[in-house]
């Protein structure tokens, strides 16, 4: 049976495929050969395109914006050639043509013609490729749509979301197409909405390429007649991984999640409940779900038994946690049965999304995922231990809360659920009634046995809430993030390295990612700390940011080390990557990275570690001295 990778280990595996390697095999070489005669005279079509770009950059037009986008995609997928000869030459095996490289240059022209005239590229287009700009680092991400055909914007349709499986995203120009189509050959016949979000690569869609899924749909949904209580999610392998893990998060997002042969928790920690949807079953009490699984498959064991969970759920709460599975006794990874797909199919499309469902179950393990419809957690008692929330509205509009592990709540009790009554009565853990006012944001916090109602939160208080709960890797969820390196070239260069070891090489890994915003300490701006995550590299004697804040932290740098928690660790090679709210801004977060930075990806990183560079047979890693978890308070226990 296949196990489960750590993200870590994807890593690795993307990084060894981009090492030197052995020659190209002859099929690579001779695609190889060909490309490189063509590129000299694209590569210099490519160099007017971004001439043509640069003198329209600086309008304040969101379509000549968006065109010149869709221009930048495509010069960005020619300039991407040369990498991906020199980094993954058997990519080229099977991958890129000369037709690539016409489509490119059509595509460039055609969305700079529309940019020069600004006009809308994808007017009466009926599929194609759209961009949309990360707010994180600024990366240019994208989707493949496809409309039905007579797409009517007059009218509402359902929207299919379809996740890529694992390794089908690893270069960008893979997928890049040239300019948008109006062929009506090439739309839906199903008379529905298709998309294929760019989730960031090859990295089982957490933490950014989560965000790049949801970001997607919030666009396809914001442009074109998508109905928002029809919307899917799912697919193939780490697609199917996808659509457990996007609709235990966001339930509310969608009516129905689906995983062909997939695995809950394939590329994540197994057991981290931010990653693992094994853990998050509850969360599924008004979103379908559809698992296409075989006894001879990997998964299978994990599949049947989140299948049964769902089913154990459902039996407890009748007309919650609606769950289809279909067996396939002589299918394999990614092979089930067409017929069995088609039922799992019919199943999956008229399942349908109540916005505003009578009961809401929603766990979570960090307060980035708070909840969901008409119930979000604000401050739970202890963040290291997971949160859940049970609301259910009753007859004459009642409220009835059980939560764990809870220290404020918003219900937001609009007319849908609770009528027109003046008041309603809210009931939490079985105490006394609370009589409150309904709206759109009723807050209720506890205060020791009881709970009372509640203003809204102080947006400058130093808690953990929803955008400043840690841990490190919740910096990369929001955006935009700032790099703050010390003076020197030698400072500007280690930061290149340290972000090679967070995310791995960008285009070509296993999360594609820019380089980030970048700046030297002494350019940094007021504006920039009102608005940024700021990652700050090195120790307050070689950064001035952090020799700011570095006595408002609570933990002491010492000249050969770190102290926290009353305890010293010193030495050569040691150094602190921690994730506080910012003591110049605490809206916003500072995460503090030693300037050699030696660790690996943020997902494995809790709220502080300690650690020790270590470099051995010319590999550099990390020896963990100490690690842990802020309070709820963003404050450290003796």
């Amino acid at each position: 049976m296949r196990r489960p990778l750590a993200l870590a280990s994807v890593f690795a595996v993307v990084l060894a495929a981009l090492a030197p390697a052995a020659p190209p095999s002859p099929r690579a070489q001779a695609r190889i050969d060909a490309l490189e005669k063509l590129l000299p005279e694209y590569e210099a079509a490519a160099a007017e395109h971004e001439r043509a770009i640069a003198r329209l950059a600086g309008s304040k037009d969101e379509t000549v914006q968006l065109a010149l986008d869709g221009a930048r995609l495509r010069v960005d997928a020619l300039r991407s050639v040369r990498r991906v000869i020199a980094a993954d030459p058997e990519y080229l095996s099977w991958h890129l043509t000369e037709t690539d490289f016409k489509n490119w240059r059509a595509g460039a022209d055609y969305f700079l013609s529309h940019a020069t005239a600004g006009t809308d590229p994808f007017a009466g287009k009926t599929s194609g490729i759209r961009t949309l700009r990360s707010p994180v680092d600024g990366q240019l991400l994208f989707y493949l749509f496809r409309l039905p055909r007579g797409y009517d914007p007059a009218k509402r349709y359902p929207l299919d979301v379809a996740l890529h499986s694992g390794a089908a995203l690893t270069w960008r120009a893979g997928w890049v197409d040239g300019a948008p189509s109006d062929d009506p050959k090439r739309a839906g016949g199903d008379g529905r909405i298709w998309v294929s979000p760019c989730g960031r690569g090859n990295n089982g869609y957490i933490g950014m390429g989560d965000a790049a899924v949801v970001a997607a749909v919030r666009d396809v949904t914001a442009r074109y007649a998508v109905d928002p209580d029809r919307v899917t999610v799912g697919g193939s392998s780490m697609g199917g991984t996808g659509g457990f893990r996007l609709a235990a998060l966001h339930p509310d997002l969608f009516a129905a999640a689906h995983s062909l042969t997939g695995g809950a928790n394939y590329l994540g920690p197994a057991g981290d409940g931010r990653y693992d949807a094994t853990l998050l079953l509850d969360n599924y009490a008004n979103t379908g779900v559809c698992i296409w699984d075989a006894p001879k498959e990997g998964w299978f064991k994990q599949n049947r038994a989140f299948a049964d969970g769902l089913r154990d759920r459902a039996a407890k709460l009748p007309g919650s946690y609606p769950v289809r599975e279909l067996t396939d006794p002589t299918g394999g990874h990614g092979t089930i049965d067409k017929k069995l797909v088609a039922e799992g199919w019919e199943w999956v499309r008229k399942q349908k999304r109540d916005p505003h469902p009578k009961r809401v179950v929603y766990k979570t393990y960090s307060l980035r995922y708070d909840g969901a419809y008409w119930v979000h957690i604000e401050a739970v008692d202890n963040p290291a231990a997971p949160a859940r929330v049970e609301a259910e509205v009753g007859p004459g509009g009642a409220v009835r809360v059980a939560a764990e592990n809870v220290a404020r709540l918003r219900l937001d009790l609009g007319r849908e659920l609770v009528g027109d009554a003046p008041g309603v009565s809210v009931t939490v853990n079985g105490g006394p009634a609370v009589m409150v006012k309904p709206g759109a944001a009723v807050r209720l916090a506890r205060d020791g046995d009881r709970w009372a109602p509640a203003g809204p939160p102080d947006p400058k208080a130093v808690e953990k809430r929803h955008g400043l709960s840690g841990p490190v890797g919740d910096v990369f969820l929001d955006g935009p993030v700032l790099l703050v390196h010390g003076p020197g070239v030698e400072a500007a260069k280690q930061v290149d390295a340290a972000v090679g070891r967070l995310f791995g090489p960008g285009d070509g890994g296993a999360v594609l990612h820019t380089g980030f915003e970048r700046k030297a300490d002494q350019d940094v701006t007021p504006a920039d700390l009102a608005d940024k995550h700021l990652v700050l590299f090195g120790t307050p004697k070689e950064n001035a940011v952090v020799a700011k804040v570095a006595d408002r932290l609570p933990v002491k740098f010492l000249a050969d080390g770190v102290e926290v928690r009353g305890k010293a660790y010193r030495g050569p090679g040691v150094g602190l990557t921690m994730v506080y709210p910012n003591p110049l801004n605490p809206e916003r977060y500072v995460l503090l990275v030693p300037s050699d930075y030696a660790g690996g990806s943020p997902l494995d990183l809790p709220d502080y570690l300690v650690g020790r560079r270590v470099e051995a047979k010319g590999r550099v890693s990390q020896q963990v001295l100490a690690k842990g978890w802020f309070d709820a308070r963003w404050r450290l226990g003796p």
